[in-house]
């Protein structure tokens, strides 16, 4: 069966689930109803506002056009298909990397550890969720030394949730290492720099693709290794001198091919290769073809040509990771309204990151959700770390290291945040199961082992929550008529959805305008610590559209109205309570 295939048989088995509801929490309500809202010609960040980039908004929003706003099985379907989606560009690197055990190992391992998390971070078709696959893209492309690429896959994941520009940082790692050295791993280099009549190609042409590339294993008929910096076929290289390690066969490879002219002679076993220092790597004497220049050695050569030909080539590559990587957000900005566009996603969240007097909340969710995760993946966490290269998988562990920071960035340590962590730790982890570390045979029971507990947890998981939203929902659809704006005082806009009303303002949650987010200290939420403007903004919103039903969700929050003053009394000089259901009220309008 092709890995492919057998990887889409079980994304569908661990992720069933998805579609067992049709909101798993509170992201997926706010997505859907921003979606509709955009469906109806509203502007993001204009008529509708969020902190998130507008990639997955616009994915909704798309989905609902294509299918209709009434269901969700369009936006389930594009949520596994991610999962898929990133299993695959796992199992193409690791089988790259590691052998093609290890490839399908690492497209089976991360659908599995995808769902060791709580139902509702697990199964939700979120940021995360959408985020992943480009994330993983922007490592496989760097892999290849596609830089350009490489760059614009990570921005797209940056589009989709801001820490997923996290994976920039591994990107650039790799750009600079592989760049200077002239080849990356298994011999494609950092840069394309001839095309296929070996002519040179400029820096911003080797960002488009237009060269033939850096020597590859392939070329040599070797498993490890290559010849840097030149184009080669059917054995014969373009370029000087070749320098490095000697590898099995008496050729010394690992780094860049530099000079001028081309070598008419077939490379092969017992020809010279200069090693660091004048050193020849290994084999005898090799002669240069009849318009070539003459291969030279000793520390004039290493000095003044390697060292300035790799500083060249890893600026040349950063730069391609950087200019794919800015064009898209600037062409997004412009596309959306860059001041806007700058002020939600960029500059108007620090008061929300903020951590002041809510630390251990923040620690102790973390410690949580990361102890699942690990509990989870076990094998996989014991593997990477018993397996540990780091000079080996240097790029692997800069990317861990990256998505924590990622992690970390969001400061509320949700679980689903840690899906981020899952690619580069199931990389890690089969590494080290290629090294001895576990048998295959043990990691794949423990994983079908944590894949039926969570399949099982996420089958059985109460909806109780859900069920109540629905209840409000439609005693506000009995008590309105269609098209009547609705304004919900709350943290779960999902009620907008099955109550299938507009929305009175721009601002879905509270959560905007009082600071109010999860594990934040009671002292940190009210109208001074709101997004700046927007309550002038909340408070022409309401003076247009006029709600005929507020809903109260805020129960005993830190958030609800008496706590608001400036919210309690627009209710009590407006509204009149018409109905209880729970800790939520539903108030009317009492003036015309």
């Amino acid at each position: 069966m092709p890995t492919a295939v057998l990887l889409a048989v079980v994304a569908v088995i661990t992720h069933v689930a998805v579609f067992q509801r049709a909101f798993w929490n509170p992201d997926e309500g706010f997505l859907a109803t921003q979606a509709r809202i955009l469906g109806d010609g509203a502007h993001l960040y204009g008529g509708v506002v969020d902190r998130k980039p507008p990639v997955v908004p616009y994915l909704y929003a798309a989905a609902f056009q294509l299918f209709g706003s009434g269901t969700l099985w369009p936006v389930k379907v594009l949520a596994v298909a991610a999962h898929l989606a990133t299993a695959v560009l796992l199992a193409v690197f690791a089988r790259r990397r590691f052998g093609p055990t290890a490839g399908l190992m690492a497209g089976v391992l991360y659908l599995v550890a995808s769902i060791g998390l709580a139902p509702p971070d697990a199964m939700a078709a979120n940021f995360e969720t959408f985020m992943l696959p480009a994330s993983v893209a922007a490592i496989v492309l760097a892999d290849r030394g596609r830089f350009a690429a490489a760059g614009f896959a990570a921005a797209v994941a940056a589009l989709t949730k801001q820490s997923g520009g996290a994976v920039v940082l591994p990107v650039l790692w790799v750009a600079v290492v592989a760049a200077g050295r002239g080849l990356g791993r298994g011999g494609v280099g950092g840069g394309r720099w001839r095309d296929r009549g070996g002519r040179w190609v400029p820096w911003w042409g080797r960002c488009r693709g237009r060269a033939v590339g850096v020597v590859g294993p392939r070329t040599l008929g070797l498993r490890r290794g290559g010849v840097g910096g030149g184009a080669a076929s059917g054995g014969k290289a373009m370029g000087g001198v070749l320098w490095g390690r000697a590898v099995p066969g008496g050729v010394a490879l690992n780094a860049a091919a530099f000079g001028g002219s081309a070598a008419r002679d077939e490379i092969a076993s017992g020809h010279a290769a200069w090693g660091v220092g004048g050193r020849r790597g290994g084999g005898a004497p090799g002669v240069a073809g009849d318009d070539s220049s003459a291969v030279a050695s000793g520390d004039g050569v290493l000095r003044g040509g390697v060292s300035g030909a790799a500083t060249r080539l890893r600026l040349q590559a950063v730069a391609c990771v950087l200019l794919g990587a800015i064009v898209p957000w600037v062409g997004v900005a412009l596309l959306l309204g860059a001041g806007r566009f700058v002020f939600w996603v960029v500059t108007g969240s620090g008061g929300y990151l903020s951590l002041e007097g809510g630390w251990l909340w923040a620690v102790a969710r973390a410690s949580g959700n990361l102890g699942i995760v690990a509990a989870a993946g076990l094998p996989l966490v014991w593997a990477a770390w018993r397996g540990r290269r780091f000079r080996a998988d240097a790029d692997l562990w800069v990317w861990l290291a990256a998505s924590a920071v990622g992690v970390a960035a969001g400061t509320r340590f949700f679980g689903h945040y840690f899906l981020q962590l899952l690619p580069p730790l199931v990389l890690l982890g089969v590494a080290g199961v290629v090294r001895g570390a576990l048998r295959w045979r043990t990691v794949a029971g423990y994983a079908a082992l944590s894949a039926t507990v969570f399949v099982y947890l996420a089958a059985t998981w109460p909806q109780v929550r859900l069920d109540h939203i629905r209840g409000v929902a439609a005693t506000v659809r009995a008590e309105t008529r269609p098209g009547e704006p609705l304004l919900v005082w709350g943290m779960n806009p999902a009620v907008y959805y099955f109550a299938e009303r507009p929305p009175a303002t721009r601002f879905l949650t509270a959560g905007f305008l009082t600071n109010f987010a999860g594990g934040r200290p009671d002292s940190q939420i009210g109208e001074a610590y709101a997004v700046p403007g927007s309550w002038a903004q909340f408070t022409e919103d309401l003076a247009r559209t006029r709600p005929e039903l507020v809903i109260d969700d805020s129960g005993n929050a830190a958030y609800r109205p008496e706590r608001i003053p400036r919210f309690d009394q627009f209710l009590k000089a407006h509204y009149r309570e018409l109905e209880r259901q729970g800790a939520t009220v539903i108030y009317r309008r009492i003036d015309p």
